[in-house]
Parts: structure tokens; sequence; C-alpha cells
């Protein structure tokens, strides 16, 4: 179904597409070199690495040094990327499909090190360069299987077309270039990896596509759990719904070639070992969760659609507006190859449900909606079919059309320079600050007030009164005002109260103004505490009141910034935390809340 517009047999324009995008992205990557790579989230996936292989403590149970280097090098804003285990251990947060993938380009990393007289130490400029150059080497390997796919459906011109479009005219550009460490870039190789062998295993029904289907099922588990939900792809590829005998398709498949169906379960268990073996020795289970993180987590029956695809701050189509054509072109697809379009239509829209329940659904600081980057490699599929649709047709149609994709792909690059500089921020754009920047080439002098509001990294707190209203003051009990009876409770003067009957606001700032009468010499000094209680406590900050002479504390004035909340219905929660449990008596208390002004 190649149509009208086919390409000329002896250029390999879909090849070439693949070239220039790899250099291109090569460029942007190099150009400029950014010198601290593994930081943030790459730093977490990084860490069995170094700590196994630099430091010989695969446990992880010294983090010293790691807090040291974080200090030195502000690598991230705080030490997330490490958990706890049930029984208080410090263990690793993320699983180890990305060390895997990046354990030989470690290797040459260390050897290079060692011989060029470099700091052996895991994060010297030959690990960097190592790993930066395995990131290009995965992108190349992603590139190519994703070419494979798309010429088994369309012609060499299409595929083309659809490559360029995809790789210059939406987030791709960023996240497989200076971010190319993170996951969405294995994550999109293995994709292409596992369609690929979907799809030649059923056309040929050779053993070593289904090897290839598990490993990188396998993989895709180990890097991001929420990926082994990919199995949909190959389990649904040949079935229809109003055929009951096609649902095992897959299965009555697998069994025709035991031998590489005992391959591939091999590989899979060769990959989960470790990391299994690794949970029960921390924690004595099998099979443990390791994203213990009370303020993000799925919650399936409130997903942020609209969030996901229209906001300012992250919308999908709002960055990358030319994905609209794919999710148009779907219908062709669908039409001309009704059973593996259904079966790839049914496995995005699961991928993109559970990308929109996780609370956190803008995703940290990327650029648009990283998450969705390795389903660029289904919806290439609907893109392509746009492509080939419109080419199709009336010339004007044709030349119309493509006028509209060089405008949306330079809204892409100029929209992603205003990222790349500051000009669009990566957390706090709201509707106004977009619109004020819309087309710029600088920030408005007033930008930041039109933004969410900052929350840094490191706790700094600055409260700017001129921009809030004082809704409301709080005591710990209606009558409790001044000068109360001794406590000497370990956890005193407790406050718990919902978000929602605060404020609808996003955000709130707490002030707590309170002044100890401390009986006795106490060695911990009380701590005041915030925090918020969804499932389990997050947002937490304490902090120390300060002596002021050997009897008493100085009044003191405590500000508190609510965080991104899971739930509008979240509790905030106070209290005094008593260390030393020695009694003392409030003097002072009492809790102002601040609402912004809209």
């Amino acid at each position: 179904m190649r149509g009208r517009w086919t390409s000329s047999a002896h250029i390999q324009w879909s090849l070439w597409s693949v070239i220039v995008c790899w250099v291109i992205l090569f460029f942007f990557r190099f150009h400029p070199i950014h010198d601290k790579p593994i930081s943030w989230d790459a730093l977490g996936y990084y860490l069995p690495l170094a700590f196994t292989c630099i430091h010989h403590d695969p446990l992880l149970t010294d983090k010293a040094w790691l807090e040291e280097r974080n200090a030195r090098d502000d690598l991230t804003g705080t030490l997330y990327q490490i958990t706890i285990s049930p029984e208080g251990k410090d263990m690793y947060f993320f699983l180890f499909g990305w060390s895997y993938c990046y354990a030989p380009f470690f290797g040459i990393g260390h050897l290079a090190a060692i011989a060029f007289a470099y700091p052996a130490d895991g994060f010297s400029w030959p690990y960097q360069l190592a790993l930066t150059a395995g990131g290009l080497i995965y992108l190349a390997i992603g590139l190519f299987f994703w070419r494979k796919i798309l010429r088994t459906y369309f012609d060499d011109r299409t595929t083309a077309i659809t490559i360029f479009c995809i790789v210059i005219g939406t987030n791709f550009v960023n996240h497989l270039s200076i971010d190319n460490l993170s996951t969405v870039n294995l994550l999109f190789m293995w994709m292409a990896v596992l369609i690929w062998n979907t799809s030649a295993w059923y056309r040929t029904g050779k053993g070593k596509h289904l090897v290839g289907i598990l490993f990188s099922w396998g993989i895709m588990t180990l890097i991001k759990p929420s990926e082994t939900l990919v199995c949909l792809i190959p389990l649904l590829w040949k079935a229809e719904w109003n055929m009951p005998v096609t649902w095992l398709s897959a299965f009555r498949l697998a069994f025709r070639t035991p031998k590489y169906l005992v391959i591939g379960i091999g590989c899979v268990l060769l990959l989960l070992t470790p990391q299994v073996t690794y949970w029960y020795t921390m924690t004595g289970q099998l099979l443990f969760d390791s994203y213990q993180n009370a303020g993000v987590g799925l919650d399936w029956l409130h997903p942020h659609f609209m969030d996901v695809l229209f906001s300012y701050r992250k919308g999908w189509f709002v960055y990358t507006p030319i994905m609209m054509f794919a999710c148009i072109g779907w219908v062709w697809f669908r039409r001309s190859n009704p059973m593996e379009g259904s079966a790839l239509m049914w496995s995005f829209l699961v991928f993109f449900y559970v990308v929109a329940s996780w609370t956190e659904w803008w995703y940290g600081g990327g650029f648009s909606q990283r998450t969705l980057i390795p389903s660029y490699v289904i919806l290439s599929l609907g893109f392509a079919a746009f492509v080939r649709f419109v080419f199709n047709r009336a010339t004007w149609i044709r030349i119309a059309l493509a006028f509209v994709c060089v405008l949306l792909i330079g809204l892409n690059q100029f929209q992603w320079w205003q990222f790349k500089k500051g000009i669009l921020d990566p957390y706090r754009t709201t509707e106004r600050y977009f619109k004020a920047v819309w087309l710029k080439t600088a920030a408005p002098p007033n930008g930041d007030l039109l933004k969410l509001v900052q929350r840094n990294f490191n706790d700094e707190l600055t409260f700017d009164s001129a921009h809030y209203r004082l809704k409301t003051i709080l005591y710990p009990t209606p009558q409790m005002q001044i000068d109360t009876a001794l406590s000497q409770e370990e956890w005193a003067y407790d406050m718990n109260i919902p978000f929602n009957e605060l404020t609808d606001s996003d955000h709130l700032w707490l002030m707590i103004d309170a002044e100890l009468e401390w009986g006795s010499f106490a060695t911990d000094l009380p701590l005041l505490v915030f925090y918020v209680k969804h499932n389990g406590v997050y947002g937490y900050r304490a902090m120390p009141f300060q002596r002021n002479d050997s009897s008493s504390f100085s009044t003191k004035s405590f500000i508190y910034l609510t965080p991104e909340l899971r739930d509008h219905r979240d509790v905030i929660g106070t209290h005094i935390w008593n260390r030393s449990k020695v009694p003392f008596r409030v003097k002072q208390w009492q809790l102002k809340v601040y609402e912004p002004i809209e």
C-alpha cells in the first residue's frame, strides 16, 4: 500500500534521515558540553555501579562518600535516590536495569581513567564521556530498529519524513540529546527492539524473535517497573476481541519453539536474579516496592488526562503539537492494519492512563511530557499513516500540510531554545507566564510573579508576604493561647488540618510564632515539625528551637511552604518533638495561615 507517492529505489531516504537525525542529536549533546551528566535521576540509576565497582559496597552500607561528593559537586538537591528498607537500612531507590545497560561503558570509562591518570572515582571525565557515548550508541540502535518497523508498513520517503519530523519536531530532541543518560533513551530503544521483534515473530514464527521480545520486556521492567505493561504488545498483536480463539495466539506461537521459549525465560530470570537477591538480602522479601515516597504515586481514580495533554506547565500538545497528527493518523493505520493497529492502540491507551495517573503528572524538570517518548515508536505509525494520506491528496493540500509541519517544527525548536535558556521554566510555567514569553527571546521583568510558587530543592525558604493574605490564626486548642501547663511528652501540641478546609489554592505558607520555657538542661533541643500526610508522611520539615539561656528559649518564628500536594484532601500536620523528654512550658504559640492573593 505504497500509494502514488513512492520513493526512488536507488536512494535510501529513510537511512539518510536516521543518519542526519543522529548527527544533529550528537551535535546538540556536545554543543555545549554538559559537565554533570551523572546527576539527579541519572545519579540514582548509576549508584549500583559506583557503590559496587568503585567502593566495593554493593549493599550501600556507607553513603558518606556520596554525601561528600554531592556537597562538593552539587549533583542533586536531596539524596532522594536512596530509600529506606523496613528495617531502616539505606537502599537503592531505582532498579538495576539502567546499570545493566551502562555497565560496559562504565568499564570502558574505568579503564580509561586508570590508563590516562584520571581519578578512578566513577565521576571523572572518562566515566562521563564513556557513559555519554553509550547513550549515543543506544540512540543509534533505537533509530535503526524504529526505521525497520516503519519500513515494514510504509514506503521509504514516508518513513524518512516521519523520523525527521518526530525527532526534530518534538521533545525527543531534548531528552535523547542533552538528557541522553535518562531512562527515556533506553526505554525508546528497547521499545523499538520489542515491537520489531513482535512484528517479525508473528510474520516468521522464528524463535529468536521470541527471545528478543522476552529480553526486551525483562530489561524494560528493570529500568522502570511500570514498563512491564509492554507485554501487552506481543500478547495482543493478533488478538481480536470478537474472536476468543485468537486471544491465546501468543502462547500457541511461543510453544511452537520450546527451545527458544526456555532461552527467553532464562534470559528474564538471569536479569531478575540480582535484583530479587538484593531485595531479599535487604528486606527478606522477594519483591519489594522501593518507590517509598508518600508524596507521589498512582491514583487510578483521578487521572490527569487534561493536564498531561493541555496544561501550560507540561502539556504534551502545548509543547509538541505536531504529535496531534500522529493521533489523527491512527485512524488510517488501524484501518489498513486492523489487528496490529488495535493491539498497539490499546497498549498505548493503557500506557497513557498510567502516565496520567501518576500524581506528579509533570514528571520533574523535563521538556514537555518526557514519559511519552518511548511510545513515539507506536505513535509514529499513526504519523506515517497521516503523511501517506496527505501525500496521496491534491498538490495544494500537500503543500499546505508541509508548511504547517515546518511551522510546528520551528515552534518546537524555538520553545526548546527557550527551555534551555531558562525562559520557559521547567517547573513553574503557568498560562499567564506562557503567554508572556510566547515567541519572546527574554522573560519579562515581572515574570517570576506569573509563575507557580518557587520551591527550592535545598529547603531554603523566603516568604514574601506582599503577595499573600492572612487566612486564619489557629491554636492547638481553643483555650490555649499563652502560658500553658508543663509538658514532658516526646510529641506535643499536635495539630492536623485537612488542606482543603483551609484553602482552594495550590499552596499555603504556614508560620508558627512560638516560645518555649525549658525546665532543665536538655542535650537535644526540641524541634518544631511540619509535614503533610497522605498514606504516609511527606513534605517533612523539622526546625530547632534556639537556646536563649540555660532555662528558656527565645521567641522564634518558623515558616513552612506546603509541598506539591498529592491530593487536596491531604492533612497538614505540626507538632513539637521533645527529643530529650524533659518538662517544658509553652509561653507563646500561634499558627498563621497565609494563602496567595489571586
